[in-house]
């Protein structure tokens, strides 16, 4: 189960950044779980202090003094914000239109809190609308201050194929540490996308304290919506009101959840989601690619420009791959690009001539043009909604709500090739490459013949692999010439090309300099560069050669050469666990540094190579002398596996051991003359 991931899923609105992630949660309605945050600092329960006896011939008890009482807002005093009531009640009728009652109090804890005083409250004014019914700011001193200005604006200013996406914001004034925000408005909502269908999600996980909150549904029981509930403890009472079905959850006193567990938290499953409600009337998936499907022939328009302008960007391409790579530097040299969320009121892409008249599009917009160019040009592709794994669990495992999917792509038919995914808004990734987050991704695949459910392959070492080649000639006087060659990681390439491509001439001289003045450090450089900066895909490769002219001091006639350590890794403090541990990655990192001894140097100690493993990681070293060199390599590994908790103790000292298990020096002696 996954909450809705954007501002039109439901009766919410969802931002990434916090500010905006807790506008949502107090002034909507409907909003998505959060990625799970780790606690800076474990809080701890105060010592009681202990009463003093007196020392008499007759010991006389103290009585203890009874415990006072705290407050909720006491108890969560350090939090910017409390939520004092989170009330939402959705009412469906037969028609399928329906209304949301939001009902929030928040009380102003800090600074930050004053935040709050801007509400924006999302809408499509095509199928909704928004009466304000209460809002006013409520000051420690008892009196209210109704809005200072309330104003109606297009969420997309300057493009038109958006217009209907609106925003009713609040300025709330006298918003100061111990006032009080309440807030009150019905969303009038006509219809959903998918004619004569409603669909919810709520998510139960908070990122702030709640005193009270209270969610209702009611419908009308000839509608036969289906009710899934990913709650163990926290169900709701359900009842009949005549021909009315109610659903009613109440909890109180709920506190954000800030376990540390959270460090390699279990991959989510239908198992072990606990925290989100889903409703919907559709009886299946098929039924939403059915639906689906008509929007994509609608509005798929092969015009004359658009077929010329696909030719001539495959113009020598012959198979769906060269033929695809093409079509897609055309959209990203040519199209800008609108980050619209895939939800309730942005499901249906907008016609493709339209698209490609206007130059700019969301994802569903961007892949359905992609879809016509590539059909132009021989080659078929079909739209799929798209879900990362780390949001929730498979949608196939959960009601039929869209809303579980947050983005649109590409599936390409390559009957020789193999199929492939492609989506439009991955400048600097080649065909078959991807960011790391996309792996594992839920996909449904929308066809002529129905819905097929999919998922984006699991990545091997290989994508998440780097290396790095030394070697490190060593002097008498303890000076050294240092050689590098290193291999980066993918996406470490991607981002400093597409930084440095963004950089103005003179920003990026200075770039270049600061990371040559780092590298030389007391030393100078002799040689530095980086390939294939130039390149539109690929790995980065670097070569440097430095000069240190004090980098292995001698003091009574010994050399130490320290080799890598390897730091304990955060996150592995707590005293047990009760979660089971899951490592989403493989990857490598492996170094190979060669040492060539100075004249007139011995070696003293050699230490010897290791391997450690703890299930999911491994640190391999090799130590191996050729002659008057010494090659150290340093081979690292991170693998994809889930872990039982009962495997945490020996984690948990394993990584506290890890620095001084990798903790190494060779030692040379100066020989005697």
């Amino acid at each position: 189960m996954q909450p809705a991931p954007n501002p039109a899923q439901s009766h919410s609105v969802q931002n990434n950044y916090l500010r905006r992630l807790v506008y949502a949660l107090l002034f909507l309605s409907v909003f998505r779980v959060a990625p799970p945050l780790l606690a800076d600092v474990q809080q701890l329960a105060p010592a009681i202090p202990q009463a003093n006896q007196v020392s008499a011939p007759e010991v006389i008890p103290v009585t203890a003094k009874p415990k006072t009482k705290v407050s909720f807002e006491e108890k969560h005093k350090d939090w910017a914000t409390v939520m004092l009531l989170h009330e939402s009640r959705i009412t469906l009728h037969e028609d399928w239109s329906y209304e949301t009652y939001i009902h929030r109090k928040v009380l102003i804890q800090t600074k930050d809190g004053s935040a709050m005083g801007e509400i924006p409250i999302l809408y499509d004014a095509d199928t909704e609308e928004v009466k304000i019914l209460r809002a006013v700011t409520i000051t420690p001193d008892g009196k209210e201050h109704p809005p200072a200005k309330v104003q109606e604006l297009s969420v997309y200013e300057d493009y038109g194929m958006y217009s209907n996406e609106k925003q009713k914001i609040l300025s709330m004034p006298e918003v100061t540490v111990g006032s009080i925000i309440d807030l009150e408005y019905l969303k009038i909502t006509k219809k959903r996308p998918m004619p004569k269908t409603f669909w919810d999600i709520e998510s139960t996980s908070m990122p702030f304290p709640v005193r009270e909150q209270k969610l209702t549904y009611r419908f009308p029981k000839s509608l036969e919506i289906k009710q899934k509930t990913f709650l163990h403890s926290w169900q709701p009472e359900i009842r009949q009101e005549g021909e009315t079905t109610v659903y009613y959850w109440e909890r109180k006193k709920y506190s954000p959840n800030t376990d540390e567990e959270e460090v390699f938290p279990p991959l989510p499953t239908a198992e072990n989601i606990n925290q989100g409600i889903e409703l919907s009337s559709v009886k299946n998936w098929q039924e939403v690619a059915v639906w689906y499907y008509g929007l994509i022939q609608k509005n798929l328009k092969i015009t004359p420009k658009i077929r010329k302008a696909a030719e001539k960007a495959a113009k020598g391409k012959t198979n769906p791959r060269d033929k695809a790579r093409a079509v897609l530097e055309y959209m990203q040299e040519n199209f800008r690009y609108v980050s619209m969320s895939f939800g309730d009121y942005s499901m249906e892409p907008h016609p493709t001539d339209e698209v490609f008249r206007n130059k700019y599009g969301d994802c569903k917009d961007q892949s359905l043009l992609v879809k016509a160019m590539l059909e132009a040009v021989g080659v078929r592709a079909e739209l799929c909604l798209f879900a990362l794994e780390s949001e929730g669990n498979d949608p196939k495992d959960d009601l039929p709500v869209l809303g579980l999917y947050d983005h649109v792509l590409l599936k390409v038919i390559d009957p020789k090739g193999g199929d492939f995914y492609a989506d439009p808004l991955l400048q600097g990734y080649d065909i078959g490459e991807y960011p790391l987050q996309y792996q594992g991704a839920h996909t449904f695949i929308i066809g002529p013949k129905g819905g097929e459910f999919d998922h984006f392959p699991v990545f091997d070492e290989a994508r998440m692999s780097e290396s790095t080649v030394g070697t490190i000639e060593i002097r008498p006087d303890g000076s050294s010439t240092n050689t590098f060659l290193n291999s980066w990681k993918l996406h470490e390439s991607i981002d400093l090309r597409r930084k440095l491509k963004a950089m103005p001439a003179e920003e990026k001289k200075k770039f270049f300099e600061k990371l040559e003045a780092d590298m030389a450090g007391d030393g100078k450089v002799l040689e530095q560069k980086i390939e294939g900066l130039d390149a539109k895909y690929g790995r980065l490769k670097s070569r440097s050669v430095c000069d240190y002219p004090n980098n292995y001091p001698i003091n009574d006639g010994l050399m130490v050469l320290d080799l890598a350590q390897t730091d304990s890794s955060d996150g592995w403090n707590a005293k047990e666990r009760k979660k089971p541990i899951f490592s989403p990655i493989n990857g490598s990192n492996q170094e190979t540094i060669t040492f060539k001894l100075p004249a007139g140097f011995e070696v003293m100690h050699l230490p010897k190579g290791f391997i450690l493993d703890n299930g999911f990681f491994s640190f391999r070293r090799d130590i191996e002398r050729t002659g008057n060199s010494i090659k150290i390599t340093d081979l690292r590994r991170i693998r994809r596996m889930a872990l039982p908790a009962s495997d945490y103790p020996k984690i948990k000292e394993f990584y506290a051991k890890l620095p001084f298990r990798t903790e190494q020096r060779i030692i040379l002696r100066k020989k005697e003359a």
